[in-house]
């Protein structure tokens, strides 16, 4: 009996000691056993932590950090000597790359979040890991979730920094145990140290396991003081043991919850009380993951406005709001701001602030005050008025890129509501029609294996795929090629494809297809509409063919990502957007085409072309996307407001006044397409868009007879009017070169280089301060570089660029003003009838040379 009482009290001394070890030097890293009453501690916290500040000071995540790297220099020393590893070492020291990729990937800033002098989810997370011993699992952590809510409700905004709340609690105890290695070296070293050490550690158990193991003389000499203190070899061992095996576990534990973190915390905000609350609201309980955090944020941001619970704002404004939950929210209706704040029907209303209106007035000022900054450089009266005349049209690309730069500071992000579904219903079933120019039966094997892919990345019940096919130009209604063509195309387009093949019609003295895409499209549109194919010379797959309620139109390389449709379907099917017609698609370039130098020096950026290059900041400001030829569209309201307003042979550039007539909105959904691979196919896409830019200026003051004779948006008007002066960009900017130096005036000429090379500045300027938080310096001077060498290339071919420019500026206004068909016409090319024009294409001797020699330069 004696025996088992004596072993009793041994085991209850070890045990005490190893406590006390812990308390003195690891504070309250314990064993790896969850605590029997962890939700009732949690529910107390919760008590204490019910009255929190709106936001505070954050949290300063660096001693952290710090704490860490230091700790894997220390290990990592020991690595280098070949010396033997504890296992909660190898854990630490294998795993640091996780550590830096944290550390580098989140922004632990929790300076907005509610607070008790800490961050109260900081607080939070801490409780989670020390209850749970660092084994942080997802059903123990939704435990204590859900019980800190039943007391006081976490916020969204709380709920959404929970994964870096508690990525830090387990960082904190992992920098807690990087200094227990730290510690473990410094006692081993300290065991050889001189008598002095010796007796201010003699007591410490982890200092006199290495004095046995590393200086077994010097330990026989401190016996006789373990023996006064009844402590043996052996309690030494067991101590030591047990503190390294405690280690290891409480490291293991640390490590596993730390990179399961994003899975132990998703989709956490299902849990909040005004998740539940909300999902009784239709429009919100069918809205995807991202459109139904975008809801919750926006009522946390208001709910703190009038000091609300996130519960008691959602169930006001589903009580006094008449478009639903997401429609309340986001309407920007004062009335009803009101009636939540006071809980009783208010009817009030604020002139709202015309964003557009903004914009276009700060364009101006900015516009007006380069001009003027350019009067004063020059310095006199005679070259000071022309030099102002010119920059209005030569700056006019510097004073958009500073408004927007400007707009985008101020401007927070619209979200695009979506809806949830995985497989497209029915009632929204979509066609992706791909126009297609068809002259030989290779030709037909691109564009089948094209449509192919496209089919097998959006594959769906609901959702039909066709090829809009023009045949080439001929001289009467049918060629002698047609029937190679409709031969193949009969042969190689498989039974869940479709094809229609336009008819020809004439136009001067040729047979082609009417309005090239725009015509097309228009045709295909009132066919499905209506089921007449007067306009269509055959029909590929299409028995049984029923009326969708969207159609996309997409171009000959254009290419979506998997499940692209059913992303545009399921954004335009939410009902806040009803309103819109049309859903522009995000244009950007496919990073496998930029295959020559050229390509990946002027196309490898980000991919947005020069129109949708600010599509989300005008989405942002106006509520309105530009169309870009590339999107979604309702049919039903197509062919009412769209099919036949435009009149015949005047519009080349369709897609930005067919955003203008028909209400645009943002899909949110990208599309890929081919970048330019040398100077020629890119100039002949640039002049292009510049002729549609001109031929759409008479166009400014376009009235819908559809529609009650309905004007267009005075956002698209100003975009039509910038785009379309925009083309003597070039030749007002060379004689602005030429005026500074008939002025002799250095600073007029620094401002116009200064001006020219805008965006290398504009580049550095933005990427200096870059270097010192993410970007590397390498990485700044590729940068940097890339945009010099495109700016000296644009100041280098400005000679040409201004000629060229000026040429299609003003034959495209004389075109217009003299009603000629301006689809036909083609700058520095032979005429319809495929013969060479005489006297009207001297400008040909300036741009077929100057395209020829860039394009072999650029080629690889």
């Amino acid at each position: 009996m004696l025996i088992f009482l004596f072993a009793a009290l041994l085991l209850i001394g070890i045990f005490g000691a190893l406590k006390n070890l812990r308390k003195k030097y690891y504070k309250d890293v314990a064993l790896n056993e969850r605590s029997p009453d962890f939700e009732r501690k949690i529910r107390e916290l919760a008590k204490v932590l019910s009255t929190p500040e709106p936001a505070g000071k954050g949290f300063d995540v660096a001693p952290v950090k710090s704490q860490i790297k230091k700790g894997y220099k220390v290990i990592s020393k020991k690595v280098r000597g070949k010396r033997e590893l504890y296992s909660f070492e190898k854990w630490l020291y294998e795993n640091n790359a996780i550590f830096v990729e944290t550390f580098m990937k989140n922004d632990f800033d929790f300076s907005r979040l509610p607070h008790n002098g800490e961050p109260r989810a900081l607080i939070f997370a801490r409780a989670c890991v020390a209850l749970t011993y660092g084994n942080v699992t997802k059903e123990y952590f939704e435990k204590a979730f859900d019980a800190f809510n039943e007391i006081t409700p976490f916020t969204f905004s709380e709920c959404e920094k929970m994964s870096e709340t508690l990525t830090v609690a387990l960082l904190e105890k992992i920098a807690a145990v990087e200094e227990k290695s730290a510690y473990l070296q410094k006692m081993e070293r300290l065991s050889s140290a001189s008598e002095r050490i010796v007796k201010k550690y003699v007591k410490n158990n982890v200092f006199l396991h290495f004095v046995k193991k590393n200086n077994e003389k010097r330990y026989i000499k401190i016996k006789k003081l373990l023996s006064a203190s009844a402590k043996t070899c052996d309690d030494l061992e067991v101590v030591f043991d047990a503190f390294v095996a405690e280690n290891d576990m409480l490291t293991e534990n640390l490590m596993k919850s730390l990179i399961a973190v994003e899975s132990t915390v998703c989709n956490l905000y299902e849990r909040l009380p005004v998740y539940a609350v909300a999902s009784r609201d239709k429009s919100f309980s069918y809205s995807d993951e991202t459109t139904k955090k975008a809801c919750l944020e926006k009522i946390g941001k208001l709910s703190d406005g009038i000091n609300l619970t996130e519960s008691e704002y959602a169930e006001r404004v589903m009580k006094y709001s008449g478009n639903g939950l997401i429609g309340g929210v986001f309407s920007e209706d004062f009335g009803l701001y009101e009636s939540v704040k006071q809980d009783k029907n208010v009817s009030m209303t604020k002139k709202k602030i015309n964003k557009t209106t903004c914009y276009i007035l700060a364009f101006s000022v900015i516009f007006l005050g380069i001009s003027a900054g350019v009067y004063f450089a020059v310095g006199n009266f005679v070259f000071g008025i022309p030099a102002a005349i010119l920059s209005v049209f030569a700056l006019g690309k510097v004073a958009y890129r500073l408004t927007n730069g400007l707009f985008s500071l101020f401007l927070k992000d619209t979200p695009v509501f979506a809806r949830n579904f995985e497989k497209i219903p029915k009632e929204y079933a979509v066609d992706v029609v791909v126009p297609v120019f068809i002259a030989s039966e290779k030709d037909v094997s691109a564009a089948v294996s094209h449509l192919n892919r496209l089919y097998f990345a959006n594959r769906d019940e609901n959702a039909t795929f066709t090829l809009l096919i023009d045949l080439k130009r001929s001289k009467t209604e049918t060629d002698e090629s047609d029937a190679a063509v409709l031969s193949a195309l009969n042969e190689k387009l498989p039974p869940y494809l479709r094809a229609a093949v336009r008819k020809r019609v004439k136009r001067g003295d040729c047979f082609m297809g009417r309005e090239r895409k725009r015509g097309a499209v228009e045709d295909y549109a009132n066919f499905l509409y209506s089921g007449c194919d007067k306009d269509f010379s055959r029909l590929f797959n299409f028995d049984g063919f029923e009326k969708p309620k969207y159609f996309i139109t997409l171009d000959a390389d254009s290419v979506l990502q998997p499940k692209g449709v059913l992303r545009a379907v399921n954004v335009f099917s939410h009902e806040e957007n009803e309103k819109y017609d049309l859903l522009a698609f995000d244009g950007k370039t496919n990073a496998f085409s930029l295959k020559t130098a050229y390509a990946r020096l002027f196309h490898g950026g980000d991919g947005y072309e020069i129109y949708p290059a600010y599509s989300n900041l005008f989405y942002n400001l106006t509520g309105k996307s530009i169309f870009t030829g590339k999107g979604i569209f309702n049919l039903e309201r197509y062919v009412e407001k769209l099919s036949g307003v435009l009149p015949e042979n005047r519009v080349l550039s369709h897609d930005i006044i067919e955003g203008a007539i028909l209400g645009t909105g943002a899909s949110g959904v990208p599309v890929y397409e081919d970048a330019p691979l040398c100077f020629s196919s890119d100039e002949n896409r640039r002049l292009r868009w510049k002729r549609g830019d001109v031929q759409l200026l008479p166009f400014v003051n376009f009235t819908n007879p559809k529609e009650n004779n309905k004007k267009i948006d005075k956002f698209y008007k100003f975009l039509m009017i910038f785009n379309g002066f925009s083309v003597l960009s070039a030749p007002c900017f060379l004689a602005l070169f030429i005026l500074s130096f008939l002025s002799a005036s250095p600073t007029f000429f620094a401002l116009i280089i200064a001006a020219f090379f805008i965006n290398t500045i504009f580049v550095g300027a933005t990427g200096f301060f870059g270097v010192f938080v993410n970007l590397s310096v390498a990485a700044y001077v590729k940068r940097l570089t890339k945009e010099f060498i495109k700016d000296f290339f644009g100041l280098f071919m400005l000679p040409y660029f201004a000629v060229v420019d000026f040429y299609v500026f003003t034959v495209s206004v004389a075109r217009s003003l003299t009603k000629k068909n301006l689809l036909l016409w083609k700058p520095f090319s032979r005429g319809a009838s495929g013969k060479r024009r005489k006297g009207k294409s001297r400008a040909r001797i300036i741009f077929c040379p100057t395209q020829n020699l860039c394009t072999n330069i650029s080629r690889p």
